[in-house]
Order: structure tokens, then sequence, then C-alpha cells
């Protein structure tokens, strides 16, 4: 019996299980799935043509959780990424809960990355020194393929040392539009050009003001 569901019919055998609240959220760049419990959000991933209802199932597997499609919990996260593509945010500010995160390595590199600012882009190489292996390109390349927070740890500022754009899991061409999306002229900034491209060097930045995604609890 799937272990996904509309909100007001629940599984009754996945009733005891902890709730998952999902929604899809369209965006220019593609659809995207979001994922949130009473912690924070879980994922938010391009689905680049991936069915929601499929990527929300190998959510609940992952996470040993009933997957309830419930938009209106949502909807804190659907309102940043409407303002993101509206030009009018350039860091989403969102509770996070990292069980579908990477440990160790993996970590750092998604937290060095989380610090990029709007704009700025770097390479692997550069993401895995600030992540303490110097040497570990290819590792920092793995882990940010396996990033669960698309936009919110922008991994698609992250390019190869030739300037060539490298992989995404939102796929080549969502990756190029979120490049040119954030190139738009807002203010000036400092850097030096790398194969065409601005790359920026900087020291992470401290962010400690968070706000909250409301996520009611399933009352059925």
């Amino acid at each position: 019996m799937s272990a996904t569901t509309k909100r007001g019919a629940p599984d009754a055998m996945s009733s005891p299980r902890i709730t998952t609240h999902w929604s899809r959220i369209e965006s220019p760049f593609g659809p995207l799935l979001a994922a949130a419990g009473d912690d924070g959000l879980l994922a938010l991933t391009f689905l680049a043509g991936a069915q929601a209802q499929a990527v929300a199932a190998q959510l609940a597997l992952r996470l040993g959780t009933t997957m309830v499609e419930d938009p209106p919990a949502l909807l804190g996260v659907a309102a940043q990424v409407a303002e993101y593509r509206a030009g009018d945010r350039r860091r989403f500010d969102l509770d996070l809960d990292p069980r579908l995160m990477p440990e160790g390595f993996g970590r750092r590199v998604l937290d060095a990355t989380r610090q990029l600012p709007h704009g700025a882009v770097t390479t692997y190489a550069d993401v895995a020194m600030r992540a303490g292996a110097p040497q570990g390109a290819r590792a920092a390349g793995s882990a940010l393929a396996r990033n669960p927070l698309q936009l919110v740890i922008p991994c698609h500022r992250v390019v190869r040392s030739d300037g060539s754009p490298g992989g995404y899991a939102g796929g080549a061409d969502c990756k190029a539009a979120l490049l040119a999306h954030e190139s738009q002229p807002h203010k000036r900034r400092s850097g030096r050009r790398h194969a065409g491209r601005m790359i920026e060097h900087h020291k992470p930045e401290c962010h400690t003001a968070r706000r909250s995604i409301a996520v009611p609890h399933d009352r059925s």
C-alpha cells in the first residue's frame, strides 16, 4: 500500500508513521517538489521530467514517513520561490531539516555552497577547498549531485574549472537558466573573469535569521 496520499485521505496502515507534507511548486525554470516536516524543509528538488508522485514515494521510502500532498503546508516555500524568480529574493530564509543531507565532507560541501551569494559563480575545486579538501573537486561534485535542497543550497552556482557548467540534477538547461537569471544586473559585483564567467572569491557570510515554514499537523 502506498505511503503517499492526499491530505484528508490517509492510508490507514501508514497512519502511525510520521507525516511529511509535500507539494509541487511551479517555476519558469521547471517544476519542483518541496517536502517538509515539523522541523523544517527536507527537500526542494527540480523534477526534471519525473512525476511528483513518484518522487514523493521515493522520499517516503528514504525517510520512513507517510507523504501527504498538502500545498497549504508549503505556501511559505512557494512564496520564496516566487520571490526568487521575480528577482526580489537572493537568499532563501527557511528552517531546514537535514535528514536527507550527506554527512562528513559532503555536509561541509553543502554548507560551503550555501554561503555562495546570489550572482556568484565558483568552481568545484574552490568549494572542495572551502570544505577542507583542496584535492577533492570530484568528491565535491558528487556531494552536490546529492543536494536535496536545490535553490536553497545553490549548487547551480558551482561550475567546472574550465568554465563549463558541469552537471545539475535539474538538467543543463535549468542550470543555464538559473545562472542567466542571477546574472541580471542588480548591483555591481567585483571578481575575476574565468572562461567568460564571473568567478567570485569571498568570505563565507554568517546568516542567523531564520523564518519558520508553517506545517500544519495532519488532522485526518
